[in-house]
This record gives structure tokens, C-alpha cells and sequence, in this order.
């Protein structure tokens, strides 16, 4: 029974091919030994090959190889970001043939292809969403989420829009006048502006209150878990919830 395929490109000297595949395309050296004149590298699910060939003339090198990927537009993103150079006749887009394809050389003119068939390559969807919140004074909100909430800076614009992060999840902040009279309603009602779901509540709980975070309800546990809200500089009113 077959189990798996693949390629074995050539290769004239083998420190130079190392470097290239694991320090600029991230994969990993794998096998029990390192033997003269072979190596072997893998990223996620493919492996490839490659055999020492000192005397090959890189011009005259038709070694191919096809790699999928199931996020090709990221996959080429990062390409980019990190300085690779893709083939001048090779820039991503989508061929005829029913795929999204990009391609560059390897130090021995092996050429790899990256594609991902359209099919499963959605429309326009939504990536991450992030709640604005208009706040008094920017830098002291930035203060507070920084050092008591233990948020980071995302990115800051000027003297009136920041975003803020924690975990992969995001705030924006823009400097503005925010309702007083909203914030005393929202906050007699305990009306929430912002829930995390999170992990081990306990823990961010007691960080928070070593803190000295202002709590407008301490942790309780409830039918559908356990939490706790905070208040920012604003009023705003932020929950932590650790669901059942």
C-alpha cells in the first residue's frame, strides 16, 4: 500500500540548500544522520528530497516540485514580508486551470509552485473584529490596558486612534468625548461593552486584583460560568467569562 510521495531535487552544495529551506521557507531538517551529500526537510505534511549534483548547471536544471497549501494568499503574504523573491513570471493569480498559483527558484533553480485550488478558497470573509471604544484621554487609556489589563500595542496612529491587543484579540481606542450620561446609564445597569471568553479565570482574576483593576463585579459563579467585570478610565464595563 502507497503511503506518501516525495521529490528528490538535486542540489550542488548542500549548506547553501539547507539554509535557504529552513531559515527563509521555515522547514525543518529531519532523518537519523546526516549523511554526505543527502538531505531531507519538512514542513507541516510535505517532505523533500535532495541528492548532491556539484556539476549541475543551474541554467539547464528542470527540477520541479508542486506544493498545496490551504491559505495561499497568506502563504504568499508572508513570502513577501519576508524579503523571499518570487519569479518574475510567477506572482500570484489565478490560472485557467482552476488555481491559485505562485512560484519561485530554490539557490539550484529547482522551481517550486504554490497553489490551492479555488474551489476551496472562500470569498470575502471576516477576519478578526474589533470593538472602538471613544475614550477621554488616548494615553491614559493606553496606560490602563497596557499595565493593568496586560494588553500590548498593536499600532498607533497620531494622537487619536491606537489599537491595543491581548492573545490575538483586539480593542481600538480614538481619542473623543464619550457620553457621560450614557456611561452612568450603562454602568447602573451593568450594560457590558466588551466580553472575553478566557481560560483559567481564577488566575486573570487574582492578577487583576493584585493590580488594584477596579471591579464593578467581583467573580461570581453562574449558570453558564464563571466571571467578573472590570471598569476602564471611561466607564467602559469589561467581562471575563469562563463559560461551563
Amino acid at each position: 500500500m502507497l503511503t506518501d510521495i516525495n521529490p528528490k531535487l538535486p542540489m550542488r552544495d548542500k549548506d547553501t540548500t539547507r539554509d535557504f529551506y529552513l531559515d527563509k521557507l521555515g522547514f525543518q531538517e529531519f532523518g537519523t544522520g546526516d549523511y554526505t551529500g543527502f538531505l531531507m526537510v519538512k514542513k507541516d505534511n510535505v517532505q523533500i528530497h535532495f541528492f548532491e549534483f556539484r556539476e549541475l548547471d543551474p541554467k539547464e536544471n528542470y527540477g520541479q516540485v508542486y506544493i498545496r497549501s490551504n491559505d495561499i494568499d497568506r502563504l504568499y503574504q508572508s513570502m513577501l514580508d519576508n524579503k523571499l523573491s518570487i519569479h518574475p513570471n510567477g506572482h500570484l493569480e489565478t490560472k485557467p486551470w482552476g488555481q491559485r498559483e505562485f512560484a519561485m527558484l530554490d539557490p539550484d533553480n529547482n522551481l517550486l509552485t504554490f497553489g490551492q485550488n479555488i474551489e476551496n478558497i472562500g470569498g470575502a470573509r471576516i477576519k478578526k473584529m474589533s470593538p472602538q471604544l471613544v475614550v477621554t484621554n488616548i494615553e491614559r487609556s493606553m496606560e490602563f490596558y497596557r499595565n493593568k489589563l496586560g494588553f500590548d500595542v498593536d499600532f498607533r496612529y497620531e494622537n487619536f486612534y491606537a489599537g491595543i491587543a491581548k492573545d490575538g484579540y483586539s480593542i481600538h481606542l480614538k481619542a473623543g468625548t464619550p457620553s457621560i450620561e450614557e456611561r452612568r446609564k450603562r454602568k447602573d445597569n451593568e450594560d457590558l461593552d466588551i466580553v472575553f471568553s478566557v481560560e483559567n479565570i481564577h488566575e486573570l482574576y487574582t492578577e487583576y486584583s493584585n493590580k488594584s483593576v477596579e471591579f464593578i463585579q467581583s467573580l461570581r459563579e453562574m449558570p453558564y460560568g464563571k466571571e467578573f467585570y472590570v471598569t476602564d478610565p471611561d466607564g467602559y464595563i469589561i467581562a471575563f467569562l469562563e463559560e461551563v
